[in-house]
């Protein structure tokens, strides 16, 4: 959490303008590489199986439950954005901008990436260490969310904030339900799909 937290900071913008197509794939590589480190930490300094991150062999249960949390995701936001958006609540015009200012290849390299990095990060590992650490997967869950509605806010905005917190709170809840690393990635890769890739497309 703390990589993609430093990510997320003024700090990365050493590595260039956030508004620039080259440092936005360098940020998608370095995110990878976060994910890499970690599954290194996990098999070679902890001697664990993937498993303890919730990676198991592959179950179709997997993409039921994916898709269900993220029709619900859809279903509910669908409903409820448009009226905070009005009450300038949720307000997500400035993540958009840059967003849509990228080629489609870039858009979905990202939305991969946030749907693979994040959940591995933030709910696989996070929340299995944070619940071994704090001896609840209640508080490890509400600490992994907080954080990860934190890492946000410098591209997004405040207006984000609803969004990354109720996502962040179903995938969160189906983590700890069914420990299930690829449900969660599903999940969060379809409903990022949606926002950015299928939404706009289907509006032009």
């Amino acid at each position: 959490m703390g990589g993609t937290a430093l990510l997320a900071s003024p700090v990365s913008r050493i590595v260039g303008d956030p508004a620039r197509l080259t440092t936005q794939v360098f940020y998608q590589l370095i995110l990878w590489a976060l994910l890499g480190l970690v599954i290194l930490i996990v098999i070679f300094w902890e001697r664990r199986s993937l498993s303890s991150i919730g990676l198991t062999r592959w179950r179709w249960s997997s993409l039921i439950w994916g898709l269900g949390c993220a029709a619900l995701i859809i279903s509910i936001n669908a409903v409820i954005v448009p009226f905070l958006t009005k009450l300038g609540i949720v307000d997500l015009s400035k993540g958009f901008t840059v967003v849509f200012s990228w080629p489609l290849w870039l858009r979905t390299l990202a939305v991969i990436t946030a749907g693979t990095v994040e959940e591995s990060l933030f709910r696989g590992y996070a929340i299995e260490r944070l619940a071994f650490l704090t001896g609840s997967y209640g508080w490890a869950g509400v600490i992994s969310l907080a954080v990860f509605g934190i890492v946000h806010l410098p591209f997004w905005g405040p207006g984000i904030l609803f969004n990354a917190l109720f996502g962040g709170a179903v995938f969160t809840l189906l983590y700890i339900w069914r420990r299930d690393l690829a449900a969660c990635v599903i999940a969060h890769v379809t409903v990022d799909a949606i926002a950015l890739i299928v939404g706009p497309a289907m509006n032009h």
